[in-house]
């Protein structure tokens, strides 16, 4: 009996050695004034993996619908590349931007354009740009001791609070969280800003890249606008897409000690290296 009692202790010991302790969240609860485009941002005491399965799920808590759902079982994207085949042939129809929004919110992630056929492969999609076919993409990645998790595009809005569930599975020796509110920015940049500050801890009118071009009008004036300066900010490259902003010339200049390009960032391990890089932005 008392050998038994002490393998309990052993495995109860080594089960605690495996799991992971949270230390930090970003949003942190109940936070106010978040921008819609945030990535949720868990730092854990040890290093960590992303898991294989669990859910991951954002409620409105004023209508108390769920807005946005992830299936960690569901993988990113393919591992392999489609077969050549010489005798295929492109598109009859271009791909057209169209006037109305389309985003993860209205649309059908993987939903076709031009004559393209429907992928009907189960992979994490997001809509990006407009573009309804839609990417692939990782929704969590792990880099050292911090977990972000990347939502899909335009979600969230603005003056609205939110509830973050997370089941275990998602990372690694992680139970979870319950519950996590938060509570986004009461309303959008005004239109008539020259100068904008995309910034990953929240302190800018963006969180991101992507969620300042979106915020951009399709067509912009000849004089344009002043420059979008992103300090201190994770570049998500993955999700960088400019979509088809008329009338507006684009420079990026890096400013700080990574070096990358865009092309060069093919997984996620990749990414996580660099999610300290700042950028300028001007058109």
């Amino acid at each position: 009996m008392k050998r038994i009692f002490i393998s309990m202790i052993g495995i109860i010991t080594c089960m605690n050695l495996m799991a992971q302790t949270p230390v930090s969240f970003y949003p942190q609860e109940n936070a106010q004034d978040i921008n819609i485009d945030t990535h949720l941002v868990i730092v854990f005491d040890k290093t960590v993996k992303t898991g294989s399965k669990g859910i991951i799920t954002v409620t409105d808590k004023t209508t108390r619908k769920v807005i946005d759902r992830i299936d960690m079982s569901i993988p990113a994207g393919p591992t392999e590349g489609q077969p050549k085949n010489p005798n295929a042939v492109y598109t009859p129809v271009p791909y057209i931007y169209k006037v109305e929004n389309v985003t993860n919110r209205n649309t059908h992630p993987g939903t076709p354009s031009g004559a393209a056929k429907e992928d009907k492969r189960k992979y994490q999609k997001t809509i990006i740009g407009g573009f309804s076919d839609a990417f692939h993409f990782y929704p969590v990645i792990c880099h050292g001791n911090k977990a972000t998790i990347y939502l899909h595009n335009n979600m969230l809005e603005y003056g609205h609070e939110y509830e973050i569930k997370i089941s275990k599975g998602t990372i690694e020796g992680w139970n979870g969280k319950k519950s996590w509110t938060f509570r986004t920015k009461k309303k959008a940049p005004s239109v008539d800003l020259r100068h904008i500050v995309v910034a990953a801890d929240g302190s800018g009118d963006f969180s991101t890249l992507q969620g300042a071009m979106d915020w951009i009008p399709d067509s912009l004036p000849s004089e344009g606008f002043g420059p979008i300066d992103e300090s201190a900010s994770t570049a998500n490259l993955l999700e960088f897409n400019s979509h088809d902003k008329e009338g507006k010339t684009i420079d990026i200049s890096k400013r700080n000690k990574y070096v990358c390009q865009v092309d060069a960032i093919k997984d996620a391990e990749t990414i996580g290296k660099y999610s300290n890089a700042s950028w300028v932005l001007n058109w």
